[in-house]
């Protein structure tokens, strides 16, 4: 457990930057959602889904493959020192599987609700809900809970949308098996950006949207919620405030640069390039040769 929690300090709070930009990408792509409902119906935002899982998917993927030739060198240096090439690829593949099974899972589910959403039941939808909210960065979604008429779903909600950024960051981030694979590396650098690209809902535009949508099973009569003034007004109940705090995260984000960039040219060690990696807290070297020859850092 202080392992995790160690993890969780190093990913999210020791580098402030990390955090603000997962913070902004979620509440972008939580309220695109709320803007398609007001001009389409669910095949729009079940397409949005697929799209935003397919694209999540091939970054992770791409992000992944400059590293094979640094989990080459380390596979034949782990064999002349006599450690197991099994427990090495176990190692691997162990890091790899929730991202995996995360995008198959979600991209299933998208798959589901664009074919015959209506055919769907309750329980079905419930389970769709549940792996959408799990692979999103869910910190934005706290904004939808500074209505007044918090019920007992939208407080369950808040506790998920405060657990679910440990769960994005701390898997991927465990130094004891950093070393034993470039693939482990590659995820652990891009979680907080695979998991805020891949949805990011929050709870407004994803389960009462969605489920008001289904003839005889309205929002209102599952969570006791009045639906339809949440959508007749989103801007001033949801996505209103996600879109503003988005643009402020951002410019956040790019002080947090700037002033990283500034401090890591004075103390020396930086490439010369844009710093972006010094802000994130770890070297994308491997996708752009000549910076990591010109800096040294991997």
């Amino acid at each position: 457990m202080w392992m995790l929690l160690r993890d969780a300090w190093l990913v999210y709070v020791a580098r402030p930057s990390r955090l603000v930009l997962s913070f902004a990408l979620a509440c972008f792509f939580g309220a695109v959602p709320g803007l398609l409902y007001d001009t389409a119906d669910l095949t729009a935002i079940s397409q949005w889904i697929w799209v935003m899982s397919l694209a999540a998917g091939f970054f992770a993927i791409t992000a992944t493959l400059p590293h094979i030739r640094r989990e080459s060198s380390i596979v034949a240096r782990e064999a002349e020192s006599g450690t197991s090439q099994l427990a090495y690829a176990l190692a691997k593949i162990v890091s790899v599987a929730p991202l995996v099974a995360l995008q198959a899972a979600v991209m299933a589910a998208s798959s589901m609700v664009y074919a015959d959403p209506a055919s769907l039941t309750l329980g079905e939808v419930t389970l769709i809900c549940w792996l959408v909210m799990l692979q999103a960065t869910a910190v934005g979604n706290i904004i939808a809970f500074t209505m007044p008429d918090a019920s007992g779903a939208q407080l369950l909600a808040v506790l998920i949308a405060l657990i679910n950024p440990l769960v994005a960051g701390l898997l991927p981030t465990l130094r004891e098996l950093e070393e034993m694979g470039g693939g482990f590396v590659a995820v652990s650098r891009l979680s907080w950006s695979y998991y805020a690209l891949s949805l990011g809902w929050c709870w407004e535009t994803r389960d009462f949207y969605l489920l008001s949508s289904f003839p005889g099973q309205s929002a209102e009569d599952v969570f006791g919620h009045d639906c339809q003034a949440v959508r007749a007004s989103p801007w001033g109940a949801v996505i209103g405030p996600q879109l503003a705090v988005t643009f402020v995260a951002f410019a956040v984000f790019v002080l947090l640069v700037a002033r990283r960039t500034k401090r890591g040219a004075a103390e020396g060690g930086v490439c010369g390039c844009c710093g972006l990696c010094q802000a994130l807290g770890g070297c994308f070297a491997g996708v752009w040769g000549r910076c990591r020859a010109a800096c040294g850092r991997t």
